[in-house]
């Protein structure tokens, strides 16, 4: 994608997961203030984190991983090498935050914000997203309020794309798919791992 100039350019992905440190060279502006519960347009990376509950930043860890593989573009990118090789996919997207990390929760649980629809997504449209990423997830395999609730937004905002993790328990085989990820209207993304008992390890094939 990006020997053929496809990198982001112009998106807002709007991610709910742990948050990201504002300091690190993968988000850090030097010319505008880190966007704590506000939107700007005008920040490098950040237009908008919303903390929730959280402190702010990310003690967990999950969330600096995923947001910085989507959209993570180190701050002298692309002269400095090393440390660009690193960005992510979509390295020239911003991205809007929604620090779902409960601070009260020693970073054992998530505070995802109810309904779904206009508690969470609706937000960060308004922040320019219209694409969703959540890696988070793996309820039971039933159609819950949250999966409806992500098929209603989907179905009042035509123009946006909620993509959902499908949880990590896809060894228990049929019915192993996780809430809210069996929504009708949104695009579940998971992995597969082929294995054949002849490699090693370390020749481990992730499809």
């Amino acid at each position: 994608f990006w020997d053929a100039g496809i990198a982001g350019q112009g998106e807002i992905i709007g991610v709910a997961d742990t948050g990201v440190n504002p300091q690190s060279c993968y988000w850090k502006d030097l010319d505008h203030p880190f966007p704590y519960d506000t939107v700007n347009q005008d920040h490098r990376k950040v237009v908008s984190y919303m903390r929730g509950s959280s402190d702010g930043t990310d003690l967990h860890g999950h969330g600096s991983h995923v947001i910085a593989s989507i959209a993570g573009e180190v701050l002298c990118s692309p002269t400095c090498g090393a440390d660009a090789k690193f960005n992510g996919m979509a390295q020239t997207a911003k991205v809007a935050i929604w620090d779902i990390l409960s601070s009260f929760s020693k970073m054992s649980e998530l505070a995802i914000p109810d309904p779904l629809d206009t508690g969470l997504f609706k937000p960060l449209y308004g922040a320019g997203s219209r694409i969703f990423s959540n890696s988070w997830g793996g309820g039971p395999n039933v159609y819950t309020m949250q999966a409806q609730e992500i098929d209603q937004f989907s179905v009042d905002t035509p123009d946006a794309l909620i993509v959902m993790a499908i949880g990590n328990t896809g060894t228990h085989g049929k019915g192993s798919a996780g809430s809210p990820a069996i929504c009708k209207n949104c695009l579940s993304v998971g992995s597969h791992d082929n294995w054949d008992s002849k490699q090693s390890s370390a020749d481990h094939v992730l499809l």
